[in-house]
């Protein structure tokens, strides 16, 4: 049997009344990618955000999390991804954002959808 590939999913984001979040997910495998790159940081209830940053080139933005996260629940059923989420200020406007992930370098083309078609929801 072969060892199961990390997996590891940006996005999508999406805009909510309080800041956009950003969810990423990793399988069981790419789980230590979350906090291995600093990205995250583990916390008793999941992970909190850490080195990770939003960008909208097109928009000359540059995005550190928010310092009070406020409480996202994933409304997804699959029960093999882990997520964790960023809640970052607000982005305006269409278009995909870029993600610079520690470690891994800058992550492009990541979908900002409506709040009511996001993976997750404000608690």
């Amino acid at each position: 049997m072969t060892p199961e590939s990390a997996i590891l999913i940006v996005g999508p984001a999406a805009v909510f009344d309080s800041g956009t979040v950003l969810r990423v997910a990793t399988n069981s495998a790419g789980a230590d990618l979350l906090t291995r790159t600093g990205a995250f940081k583990a916390a008793s209830l999941g992970y909190t955000p850490g080195k990770i940053r939003l960008l909208s080139l097109s928009r000359g933005l540059g995005l550190r999390p928010l310092s009070e996260q406020p409480a996202v629940i994933s409304t997804t059923t699959d029960a093999s991804l882990n997520a964790a989420f960023a809640v970052f200020d607000g982005v305006t406007g269409n278009g995909d954002v870029e993600v610079l992930f520690p470690g891994l370098g800058l992550i492009e083309s990541v979908p900002v959808v409506a709040s009511n078609q996001a993976p997750f929801s404000l608690a």
